[in-house]
C-alpha cells in the first residue's frame, strides 16, 4: 500500500480505525469511550489532512534529477482536460466523513438530546454528595400549544432514611431511553432544600459552547480544503503548462519545502509546494501549471489533487 508508506499518513489511519472501533464499541450508551473515539477520528483526520500536501507531491515525481523537463503527455489534450481525484484525495475525502459523521452522531445524542446545564452545575459537581435515585413513573404531557412535553418521576433518600420525591422535564431522547426502575446517579448541595443534578441528563457547563466553536472551526477548515480541491481541478483542466525551477529547497523532518520558479510573458513568479521525495533537490525541473489570464495563480502538477487522465 503506497498511501500508507508516509508515516504520518499511516499514524493517521490507525487512529481513525482506533476511533472508530471506539465509536462502535461505545454505543448506544456513548461516554467517555465515544468521546475518546470522536478525539481519535478528528486527530486521524488533521494528521491525514497535514501530510496530504506533502504526500501528494510524491505521487508522479519518479525523476527527481530530470535535465530536460518532461511534459506529462495526458496534459497535452485540448482544454479542458479530463481529470480525476489522485487516491490519497478520496482517503482525505472518506477520513473526513467518518470524522464528521461521528462528531454529527455525538452532538445529537451527547450534547443537543440533553437536558441545558443548570445554574451552579460547577460547584455541585464538585462540592456535590453522591446520591442514587430511582424511576418511578414517565409522564408525556401537552403544554398550551400543543407540543408534547416529557417528564421522569424518581425518588431518592436524603437524609439517608427519608424519601424525596421529585420530576425533571427531559428530551425526546431521554425518554425513550429511561424506563420505570432504571436507576440514575444524583449530585446533591446539602443545603435546604438540596440542590439536586443529574450529570446523565445534563449538558457540561460549556458543552454546547465548545460543540459551536467545534463545527465553527471544522467548517472553515472544510471551506478550506474544498476551496484548495476546486482551485486544484480547475488549473488541472485549465491551466497552462509551463517547466518550473526548484528554488530555495529546504528539509523539514522528512519532507522537502520549496519553491518553484517559473516565467511567463517575460515575469517571473514562484509557486510554493512541498513533497516527501529525499532525492528532490534545487534546480530541478517540476511542471507548473498556471491560470491563462493570472499566470500568478499556479500549482505544482505532481502536487495537485487531481490528475489528468
Amino acid at each position: 500500500m503506497k498511501l500508507l508508506t508516509n508515516p504520518s499518513i499511516a499514524a493517521g489511519a490507525a487512529l481513525d480505525l482506533v476511533g472508530l472501533a471506539l465509536v462502535v464499541w461505545s454505543l448506544p450508551e456513548g461516554g467517555l469511550p465515544l468521546a475518546a473515539g470522536v478525539t481519535c477520528l478528528l486527530a486521524g483526520a488533521a494528521l491525514i489532512t497535514r501530510a496530504s500536501s506533502q504526500h501528494l507531491n510524491k505521487l508522479g515525481s519518479d525523476a527527481p534529477h530530470a535535465a530536460d523537463w518532461k511534459l506529462d503527455p495526458a496534459l497535452r489534450q485540448p482544454l479542458p482536460r479530463s481529470v480525476r481525484l489522485r487516491p490519497l484525495g478520496y482517503v482525505i475525502a472518506a477520513t473526513w466523513l467518518i470524522s464528521l459523521a461521528a462528531l454529527g452522531w455525538f452532538a445529537a445524542n451527547r450534547v443537543l438530546a440533553l437536558n441545558p446545564p443548570v445554574p451552579s452545575q460547577s460547584l455541585i459537581e464538585t462540592g456535590g454528595v453522591l446520591a442514587v435515585a430511582e424511576i418511578y413513573e414517565k409522564i408525556e404531557r401537552t403544554n398550551s400549544r400543543g407540543e408534547p412535553r416529557y417528564y421522569l418521576y424518581y425518588s431518592y433518600e436524603y437524609p439517608e432514611g427519608s424519601e424525596v420525591r421529585a420530576s425533571i422535564a427531559v428530551t425526546k431522547h431521554l425518554y425513550d431511553r429511561y424506563q420505570a426502575n432504571d436507576s440514575l446517579a444524583l449530585k446533591l448541595l446539602p443545603v435546604s432544600p438540596p440542590v439536586v443534578l443529574i450529570p446523565e441528563l445534563t449538558q457540561g457547563p460549556f458543552a454546547l459552547r465548545g460543540l459551536l466553536a467545534g463545527s465553527v472551526i471544522a467548517g472553515l477548515m472544510l471551506i478550506f480544503v474544498d476551496a484548495q480541491r476546486r482551485r486544484h481541478k480547475r488549473l488541472v483542466r485549465y491551466g497552462l503548462p509551463i517547466a518550473g525551477t526548484v528554488d530555495g529547497l529546504r528539509r523539514r523532518g522528512g519532507s522537502r519545502t520549496y519553491q518553484a520558479r517559473y516565467r511567463v510573458g517575460g515575469s517571473d513568479h514562484l509557486v510554493r509546494a512541498s513533497e516527501r521525495n529525499p532525492s528532490r533537490r534545487n534546480n530541478d525541473q517540476v511542471t507548473v501549471l498556471h491560470d491563462a489570464e493570472k499566470p500568478s495563480d499556479a500549482v505544482v502538477y505532481e502536487g495537485a489533487f487531481y490528475k489528468a487522465v
